[in-house]
């Protein structure tokens, strides 16, 4: 997906992967891409357990070779529901295997609240970031501005919050990103 823009509003729900441009992008190229616009999902649906995703470009980006380069995000991702653990960055929600943020800017407003993840290890944690809410994949030179906030509904749950990327997990990696 090349030279592609998007204004508006996207409206998902409990337990799905929610973007911008793409909900879900395995193996692909994300390039030169512009999303303003407001993301939000539902509770419609959702049970404990049930994983939700949001991204200013895509809800998930997994698969080798998978790259956002040159993309920008302006908007804001919000979402309260309790129930299902959530994802959320202003470009990937999830950016796993190997995947790759490169040369992207965003300007976010991150509101979410996130419920009890059905287990208690790293990946299921709730998490939100600037760039992304989790990683396992390189981000390298991306700029963030605006506000990240993650709630959930019992401190007792994992719950990871960053600036760039909520949780850099095993084999993630940043460089040359503000």
């Amino acid at each position: 997906v090349t030279n592609c823009s998007f204004s508006g509003s996207v409206k998902g729900r409990a337990g799905s992967h929610t973007g911008g441009i793409a909900g879900r992008s395995s193996c692909a190229e994300l390039t030169n891409c512009a999303v303003r616009a407001d993301i939000t999902a539902d509770n419609t649906g959702a049970s404990n357990g049930d994983q939700t995703y949001f991204g200013g470009i895509v809800g998930t980006l997994y698969g080798s070779n998978s790259v956002i380069a040159g993309c920008y995000y302006d908007g804001s991702i919000n979402y309260a529901d309790n129930t299902s653990p959530v994802r959320a960055g202003g470009l990937a929600g999830d950016l796993q295997d190997s995947g790759n943020l490169q040369n992207c800017a965003a300007s976010v407003d991150i509101n979410v609240r996130g419920g009890k993840p059905a287990y208690q290890y790293s990946i299921w944690q709730n998490c939100a970031g600037g760039a992304a809410g989790y990683s396992s994949g390189v981000v390298n030179n991306v700029s963030v501005t605006g506000s990240i906030a993650l709630y959930a509904s019992d401190d007792k749950y994992n719950v990871s919050v960053g600036g760039l990327v909520g949780l850099n997990d095993y084999n993630g990696s940043m460089s040359y990103a503000e």
